[in-house]
């Protein structure tokens, strides 16, 4: 009978012990029978890390002096579980509750193909069991080298059109099952993104490096989305995600090509203010703002206080506020 490989599971907390007492409940009662669980507390200030540790003895815990981020923090428990001789490392949002069969589902594919690098689960919405999160994704690549990973499925019912395993194009770091050689030939994450963006730069690095990355549906989890940044479309989040997007297209584009990425990106960006904007969210807005001057400037690794100066902000949102007349005179006309 073949072993089971050993699964080295890496989850980090921040100041969220239910939700990581939950994400933990439902490891424990996988069906896998040979994982070990790394879980790294981020420089937690509310005591929750040794609170787990007393409640779940049988977690590794890594305890860390200051926040290091999503990347920092799981590169700290990756290179533990490497230490541990683990044969594939699972990258475990905190917030998240299992399927028992979930690593087997994902064990099973990754067995059949020595290709195979990484493997993503389905993932739905929480407080929406029946709704799709996300479903793989595919990457698409404008004439100026401008990326967009898309979020396959996200707001769909689940009525079985998601059901077959696929070649992706990126996996999705809520949930990402990595083999132990893809990790020995790209290294470890890119903590200059501290997060947001550093799964989809990983997948690249993983698919040049001769690897493929599959999703898996019959593998399922439930996600209860950007807890620790506050929420989808939170100030952090707007930040980190307009900010590090330049650095994900930046690290896989010839630097021949950065003239005409900044001009793009530039405009892009512009729009992805907008929208926020448009939603309502004028704070996120701003906060996408101060993400586009510290991308500029070259400013990333920990979420920055330097905002983007006061003048570029009133010339930005005076542009903003004339386009918003201009197109409601045009409506008017019509």
């Amino acid at each position: 009978m073949k072993a089971c490989p050993l699964i080295g599971v890496v989850l980090i907390n921040w100041n969220q012990y239910e939700d990581t007492v939950d994400c933990l409940g439902s490891l424990y009662e996988m069906d896998y029978p040979n994982f070990r669980v790394i879980l790294v507390d981020n420089g937690s200030s509310d005591g929750s890390g040794e609170r787990i540790a007393r409640l779940f003895p049988r977690v590794d815990m890594i305890y860390s002096e200051a926040n290091l981020g999503f990347d920092g923090g799981n590169n700290l428990g990756v290179m533990r579980a490497l230490n541990l001789g683990c044969d594939y490392i699972f990258l475990l949002n905190n917030d998240t509750v299992l399927d028992p069969r979930l690593i087997d589902e994902l064990i099973a594919v990754a067995d059949s193909d020595r290709r195979i690098g990484i493997l993503g689960p389905k993932i739905y919405y929480y407080d929406e069991p029946d709704i799709v999160w996300w479903a793989g994704c595919c990457l698409s690549v404008s004439p100026h080298g401008m990326f967009n990973f898309s979020q396959e499925g996200n707001m769909k019912e689940d009525v079985g059109q998601f059901d077959d395993v696929a070649e992706i194009d990126g996996a999705i770091g809520c949930a990402m099952l990595v083999k132990r050689g893809v990790i020995e030939k790209a290294g470890l994450l890119d903590e200059r993104f501290f997060i947001y963006h550093e799964e989809h730069d990983y997948a690249l690095r993983a698919i040049a490096e001769g690897y493929r990355i599959v999703f898996v549906p019959g593998g399922k989890l439930w996600h209860k989305v950007s807890r620790a940044m506050g929420g989808v479309h939170s100030v952090s989040q707007c930040h980190l995600w307009t900010r590090n997007w330049l650095l994900l297209m930046r690290n896989h584009i010839p630097l021949s090509r950065w003239f005409l990425l900044y001009y793009h990106y530039l405009k892009e960006a512009y729009w992805v203010y907008q929208g926020y904007r448009e939603q309502g969210n004028d704070e996120g807005g701003r906060a996408a703002l101060d993400g586009i001057w510290n991308a500029l400037l070259n400013r990333f690794g920990p979420l920055s206080d330097r905002a983007c100066p006061r003048p570029l902000v009133w010339l930005v949102e005076a542009h903003y506020r004339l386009r918003q007349r201009n197109s409601e005179d045009n409506a008017d006309r019509l």
